[in-house]
């Protein structure tokens, strides 16, 4: 005879009503986890720059955060009071800090579950961010050389060595993966993929040149909960 439990289960198997307990435990459980989740706040200046992937991890997850935003008269009172004399920085309810970018976005990945399904593919997504990030220092390096003929030289270097060189060899990557149609590695976005559109965003001419990178920039943009931060995220040039 099928009877109501102490668990409301409606069965005359006991081993279905174990079943429908462990479920409820692991629903509450993932919900405490939500509940108690810790409080981020990301410092930087008011730009994109190497803070946006971190950013950016977070609004894919639905995870709230401040986004503090520091001018350039304030930065040299608070920049002893940084881990490393320098930005991004990421300070967790409690007391934790976290310094260097990328060591950030990683973080992050990893508590939210973007960074990568499997050891294998986690690793592989840190090998595109890393070789996403060598094109975002060498453009950095192109807008703050203040000599205009080594600037020349650093913007053809960038422009028809470096950046051929490493997005069409993310580009054959991507197409391992569906084609090339979907994401990176597995079936959701993580950070190579955001690395992407951060990039993507300050050489918007030369990836454009990658139809596959492109695209992949644009379904990135296109995500609900990334629409919805670049919608209010600050204005800035880079």
């Amino acid at each position: 005879v099928s009877t109501i439990n102490g668990f409301g289960c409606l069965s005359s198997e006991p081993s279905s009503c174990l079943t429908f307990f462990f479920a409820c435990c692991h629903s509450f459980l993932c919900v405490r986890k939500k509940i108690i989740m810790p409080k981020y706040t990301i410092t930087y200046f008011n730009g994109r720059g190497r803070a946006e992937l971190a950013r950016l991890v977070l609004a894919q997850a639905g995870v709230d955060f401040e986004d503090k935003r520091v001018t350039q008269d304030d930065w040299p009172a608070m920049k002893e009071g940084t881990l490393f004399g320098q930005l991004p920085q990421l300070d967790i309810e409690g007391g934790a800090r976290i310094g260097e970018s990328l060591v950030i976005a990683q973080f992050l990945a990893e508590e939210h579950g973007c960074g990568g399904e499997s050891a294998l593919d986690k690793a592989r997504v840190r090998m595109v961010v890393h070789n996403l990030d060598e094109v975002m220092t060498k453009f950095y390096g192109v807008m703050f050389e203040k000599d205009e003929a080594r600037k020349s030289t650093l913007q053809t270097d960038l422009n028809e060595k470096i950046i051929p060189r490493v997005f069409g060899r993310l580009e054959a990557i991507l197409k391992t993966n569906n084609g090339g149609d979907g994401f990176f590695f597995g079936s959701s976005a993580t950070t190579a993929d955001l690395q992407l559109m951060v990039v993507g965003a300050l050489v918007k001419d030369e990836v454009a040149k990658f139809a596959a990178l492109d695209a992949l920039c644009k379904r990135v943009e296109a995500l609900p909960n990334i629409a919805a931060w670049i919608a209010k995220r600050p204005e800035s040039m880079f």
